[in-house]
């Protein structure tokens, strides 16, 4: 009897002991792991988190995870910690923390270069190129120049495109004005300004974009070609009817006797009518917008899209109802309307949080793409490829 108390106190104690050991070893290992989430110094943590930014969203609590900067560690583990705001797209928070850590080390390149970064998503592009073209001409290493340049050629070239296949005209000038006063002579610049100018009718300053080019320059001669063409033999004749420049849809309502490709329901409230846009396996309900250059949605509608459906292309000033501001612009994947594949479009992300029972407007950027026709007794989209 003596003997099985005895041995039933010793697996008690034993029992403890092991449950002891496990609560400890739990313990430890949640003390690691909060380490490795919060210590700057760890490069295997700032590296998964940096390739985990791109190929997936991150968690609330992630997000939220760094509001200040550790000023006891050096430089560059505090460099670490600014990263990582911008590695999960924190501009807003990293805005004020990395000024006070130039503020700090005002000669740190790459906290100048993610200056530029926090300029381009908190104000906008220009803004971002004109910081860096400044950065630029106070460098006397010509490696941070070649690199400098480079990152600007990376962010212009696709805004430019963007705006110039949208043929947002106005948007695309204003986005290359201040930028060609850095750099006169670069013809990525003048090619594509004089261009907007042209297709803005404004010839004497197309004529003053083009004056640092040669004569001859092949993209003088067909500037000038492009605007005759469109203002002096073009517009001469839709001006005589009324039809309003740049109005592509209302030329194409001239209708035509083939039966149309695809037809896309609409849906008719107050006499507006809405179209249905899908962009990966969302849908938006977008009002038809003939005034809008550029399709656009809500920063609602927005959120809802997966990180892989949306690339950055930079941020922009627009022209609204309301005045001209700031709204950035994304190249979606995996666009179509009704079985009509899109493929790649650019859309803006309006400044609102939400619109009135719809998600955004449906732009000429899409409208342009084929010849389509509102068919207002059917209530369709008639699309002809």
């Amino acid at each position: 009897m003596k003997m099985a108390l005895i041995m039933s106190l010793v697996m008690n104690v034993l029992l403890l002991s092991a449950v002891y050991f496990m609560l400890s070893s739990h313990d430890n290992h949640a003390i690691q792991v909060k380490s490795k989430l919060t210590s700057p110094g760890q490069q295997s943590f700032t590296s998964s988190l940096s390739s985990a930014s791109v190929s997936a969203p991150t968690s609330t609590s992630e997000q939220i995870a760094i509001t200040s900067v550790d000023s006891t560690l050096d430089p560059d583990h505090q460099f670490t910690q600014l990263q990582t705001l911008a590695n999960l797209g924190q501009w807003e928070v990293l805005a004020p923390l990395l000024s006070e850590f130039l503020y700090q080390y005002p000669s740190h390149f790459h906290a100048q270069m993610l200056e530029a970064r926090v300029i381009i998503h908190t104000q906008t592009s220009a803004k971002g190129l004109e910081y860096l073209y400044t950065l630029m001409s106070n460098q006397g290493d010509e490696q941070a120049v070649m690199y400098i340049q480079g990152f600007i050629n990376d962010h212009v070239g696709p805004i430019i495109d963007a705006l110039r296949d949208n043929q947002d005209w106005t948007a695309l000038a204003t986005f290359l004005e201040p930028l060609i006063q850095y750099a006169p002579t670069a013809t990525q610049y003048i090619e594509p300004l004089a261009l907007s100018y042209a297709m803005l009718n404004l010839p004497d300053a197309m004529e003053n974009t083009l004056a640092s080019l040669p004569e001859q320059h092949p993209v003088t001669i067909q500037t000038r070609r492009l605007w005759v063409e469109k203002f002096k033999v073009t517009r001469v004749a839709q001006n005589s009817n009324n039809t309003q420049a740049g109005d592509k849809l209302t030329e194409n309502i001239i209708s035509t006797n083939s039966p149309a490709d695809i037809v896309i329901p609409l849906t008719n409230r107050r006499n507006q009518w809405y179209a249905p846009l899908n962009i990966g396996s969302k849908t938006f309900e977008l009002l038809v917008d003939t005034g809008a250059t550029t399709t656009a949605i809500s920063r609602e509608a927005f959120a809802r899209l997966a990180p892989r459906q949306k690339q950055f292309l930079g941020r922009i000033l627009i022209n609204t109802a309301s005045g001209q501001t700031q709204a950035p612009l994304y190249s979606m994947k995996n666009v179509s309307m009704s079985g009509w594949k899109l493929g790649q479009i650019d859309i803006l992300v309006l400044p609102v949080e939400r619109l009135s029972g719809f998600d955004g407007l449906l732009g000429m950027n899409i409208l342009n793409r084929s010849q389509v026709i509102i068919d207002q007794v059917s209530g369709a989209l008639e699309v002809r490829l």
